[in-house]
Order: C-alpha cells, then sequence, then structure tokens
C-alpha cells in the first residue's frame, strides 16, 4: 500500500481523507508494518466485545502503551479485517459513534485530528506526530499547499478549536 493509493481509498468513505491517512501512516510505520497491513489494521484499532461479538475475528500483538505511572510494552488484542472496505467501513463507523469532533467535522483536517488527540491513542505526542505527517507527506500528496494548511487552520479556529490543541497544530504548521 503506498500513501496515494491509501489517500485515494479514504476518500470513497465519511471521512477526513487527509487525517485518516496520516493516523495510518503513524500507527503502521508508514505501512511498513507487515502486521499492521496484512491484517488491514491500519489504524491500531484494537479488539472490541463489540467486534468479536459481531463475528470479527482478532489477533494478539506487542504495543507501547503510555500510562500516568509510565509507559509498558503489553500484549493487547486487534481487529483483523477481510478487505479494505470492511477496514475503512469499521473506521468510519467508530469515528461516527466515539468520535464526535471528527464526525462532525470530515472537511477540516485540524478540527478531525483534535477529535482524535487524547482519545485514540495513549501516546502524549500523538496530535504533533500527526500533524507533523500531514504537513510534511499527506499535504503535498493530496494537492495541498502551506497556505491551504494554513487557511483549514484559520477555519478550524474559527469553528472552536482552541487552548493546547490549537497550539499545537499552529507550532508544526509554522514549522512545515
Amino acid at each position: 500500500m503506498t500513501l496515494r493509493e491509501f489517500l485515494q481509498l479514504a476518500k470513497d468513505y465519511n471521512i477526513n481523507a487527509v487525517g485518516c491517512t496520516a493516523q495510518a501512516i503513524l500507527e503502521t510505520g508508514f505501512f511498513r508494518s507487515a502486521l499492521m497491513v496484512s491484517h488491514r489494521n491500519y489504524w491500531g484499532i484494537k479488539c472490541t466485545k463489540r467486534w468479536a461479538n459481531a463475528g470479527g475475528t482478532c489477533w494478539n500483538a506487542k504495543t507501547r502503551e503510555e500510562y500516568a505511572s509510565g509507559d509498558a510494552v503489553v500484549v493487547a488484542g486487534f481487529a483483523h479485517y477481510d478487505t479494505d472496505d470492511e477496514a475503512f467501513t469499521e473506521y468510519e463507523g467508530l469515528i461516527a459513534r466515539l468520535y464526535p469532533v471528527c464526525r462532525d467535522n470530515p472537511d477540516n483536517t485540524w478540527l478531525y485530528l483534535s477529535g482524535l488527540a487524547g482519545k485514540w491513542a495513549t501516546d502524549r505526542k500523538y496530535l504533533p506526530k500527526l500533524a507533523q505527517i500531514v504537513c510534511v507527506y499527506v499535504a503535498p500528496e493530496a494537492g495541498m499547499s502551506k497556505d491551504d494548511l494554513a487557511a483549514e487552520y484559520s477555519a478550524a479556529l474559527a469553528r472552536g478549536l482552541s487552548g493546547e490543541k490549537a497550539a499545537v497544530i499552529g507550532e508544526v504548521i509554522r514549522r512545515a
């Protein structure tokens, strides 16, 4: 899977394709994680009771988690998807059910990513990592310039992006 191919796939779903692609790049190590790619689990989606009860299959892998008490490597269950459509449909459903900021802002990359921050992963640097991937890799592939990213950031501020999340994203854009 290449960045371009993934971005094209993501455009077929009610998600922010740029944000979704940045997240997949981060979670799969730029599509190099054989385990994640072979299971079509591009976002590190854990295996939940809901998924297993619906007949979904799961697999276990070591993952690094950050906790208030410190970092730990743990074995976690991850969801397996048989097709890319199944994977994207499940991701789209998770966004719709559990991430209202993302669901309500599929047209704004920065609001979309801010809706994931602090919820999707235990990594305290998840948002700046995602923003950096957007600026350096995904936006250019999507035909977005630095001015486009700045305009989208201004729109996000006008629509309520604030505080630390706004500051983090603003700093990454300025450095890009």
